[in-house]
């Protein structure tokens, strides 16, 4: 992804991006993302990218993103190859309710890999890849030696996460499911990664059982609402050996009323769509600028 964009012109999409999601690591990867996806939406954009134009339909013929207009906006695809990996379709219901805005569901496409015991690996897959630096546990060794303590011996760590492809990838969740010795199919125990818009893993969130209710501090800023003092709570329900539906509230304090409520629905399938990280990113820029405008504070 090499779109030559002037030092100006990268500053001013650079500073877009690093004000919308201010603890995101902004870097070229993302840059060209955000700058494509703009482009090919004909959206607003902080500079001029018509002399990108060439770059940019170049990028689109190498990734192979095309653009269907829905009811519901634009939706990228990109090719989808062959692989024995599993999927799933995740559609997060965001609700906040101070201010009052009304509810939007994003949409993504994770796959689910198993961690390797020790050595760190990258899963390349029909949707995407999996890499071992947009996580902040990689190995199953790595898992033990954070969270054994708390949970016992562990088995086996599959990892459900956004892939990476053409270099972007959009990672606000990601579930670790657990598997003590003699578990079987179902999980013990769960481990939430937050992490942000532009794919930087941040916090994790560990439920030692499938019973718990996490109650945590943020940790980190992923937007200019949210604070790494506000406090999160999170609960997973597993149907099997999958994850079902995620519950997610934020609040400022913990004698706070939730300021947003996130559900999350996983749906396995065996008919992934590769879906253009970068419109995730747009469109969650979007929103935060448009709520700016409409007075949100933090």
């Amino acid at each position: 992804m090499n779109v030559p964009f002037s030092p100006s012109d990268r500053q001013k999409l650079a500073s877009e991006l690093q004000h919308c999601f201010p603890d995101a690591v902004v870097d070229d990867r993302a840059i060209t993302a955000y700058a494509l996806t703009l482009w090919m939406t004909h959206a607003k954009s902080p500079i001029d990218l018509t002399p990108y134009a060439a770059a940019f339909e170049a990028l689109a013929r190498e990734l192979g993103l095309t653009v269907t207009d829905t009811p519901t906006g634009p939706e990228f695809r990109a090719p989808l190859g062959e692989g024995a990996f599993r999927y799933y379709r995740v559609a997060a219901n965001h609700d906040r309710e101070i201010p009052d805005f009304q509810p939007f569901t994003g949409h993504l496409t994770m796959v689910r890999v198993s961690l390797p015991n020790t050595t760190r690996q990258t899963f390349s897959t029909p949707i995407g890849s999996v890499e071992p630096a947009d996580h902040l546990l990689a190995t199953v060794d790595e898992v033990r030696a954070k969270f054994g303590p708390a949970v016992g011996p562990i088995e086996r760590v599959d990892l459900i996460t956004p892939p990476r492809f053409g270099g972007a990838r959009f990672g606000a969740i990601s579930v670790l499911l657990g598997y003590r010795p003699g578990d079987g199919a179902t999980p013990s125990f769960y481990v939430l990664e937050a992490g942000t818009a532009t794919g930087n893993p941040k916090v994790l969130f560990l439920a030692a059982t499938l019973e718990t209710v996490i109650v945590s501090y943020s940790g980190y800023q992923p937007t200019p609402f949210a604070g790494p003092t506000h406090v999160y709570t999170g609960k997973l329900a597993v149907s099997g050996d999958s994850p079902d539906l995620l519950r997610i509230t934020a609040h400022k304090d913990q004698s706070s009323m939730p300021y947003i409520r996130l559900t999350v629905k996983f749906e396995e399938t065996q008919h992934p769509i590769a879906v253009w990280p970068g419109l995730q990113l747009a469109q969650a820029a979007a929103i935060v600028l448009w709520r700016e405008l409409q007075g949100v504070k933090p």
